[in-house]
């Protein structure tokens, strides 16, 4: 930390800067048979910043691929992640803001705005979609109209899509459960919408560390596929 300030108003933290490129720009240089490679080490890195947030009371609310930097080659690379500037501390939640969160990874929790249910889980469902975008190439469920897309992105599970391996899928099906709301959240009883929020929280992994152990399981299919007979 070089520099940190605080006031009622607003408050910045300047740190040093870090080597490294966008994690998307990395995986794209990544052949295909070494990306579940790099996933499982990557995995193994980020759970320490994670399990150091989750001490210190930290969700970030802005994980996607942009705010993830990784410095170094397949076998010996550093994890770096990056803007904070929408993070807020469960030790002094807030209850609302009126800073608009980027659709494609924020979980419902966060784009509907109740705060005081962010928590690490919040941060694991972004993840989920982050990898999911690594191997598809896109966002899930993307629309054009913003309305529309916010549905989607609110309601619907998250899809499969042919280039994840078969056994990530549910894996990245969990980091990203959603709720299922029997009207449109702004027609619900609060109550009601903070129950199925918090029931949607907890299917998902309630760790990093319970992730961790089932990507180790997840076998490369690209690596039978070039077994010899």
């Amino acid at each position: 930390v070089l520099e940190y300030h605080e006031n009622p108003n607003e408050s910045f933290l300047v740190l040093a800067y870090k080597e490294g490129i966008p994690l998307e720009d990395y995986w794209k240089k990544l052949k295909k048979i070494n990306r579940l490679f790099f996933l499982k080490q990557f995995f193994q890195q980020i759970q320490i910043i994670f399990s150091h947030l989750e001490k210190k009371g930290v969700v970030h609310c802005d994980i996607k691929p942009g705010n993830i930097l990784i410095d170094g080659s397949l076998n010996d690379f550093s994890i770096h992640l990056i803007d904070f500037g929408l993070a807020i501390h469960k030790n002094h939640p807030e209850t609302s803001r009126g800073i608009l969160f980027p659709l494609g990874y924020a979980a419902p929790e966060v784009l509907l705005n109740r705060l005081h249910l962010a928590c690490q889980a919040s941060d694991i469902f972004s993840l989920g979609i982050t990898i999911w975008r690594l191997y598809a190439g896109k966002l899930p469920l993307y629309h054009p109209n913003p309305s529309i897309y916010t549905n989607l992105q609110l309601t619907h599970p998250l899809p499969n899509h042919s280039s994840i391996p078969k056994k990530l899928y549910p894996i990245l099906q969990k980091m990203s459960s959603k709720p299922k709301f029997r009207l449109p959240p702004n027609k619900l009883p609060t109550d009601e919408v903070d129950f199925l929020l918090q029931e949607a929280i907890e299917k998902r992994y309630r760790n990093m560390e319970e992730i961790l152990t089932d990507i180790l399981t997840v076998q490369n299919p690209f690596y039978y596929r070039f077994l010899p007979n």
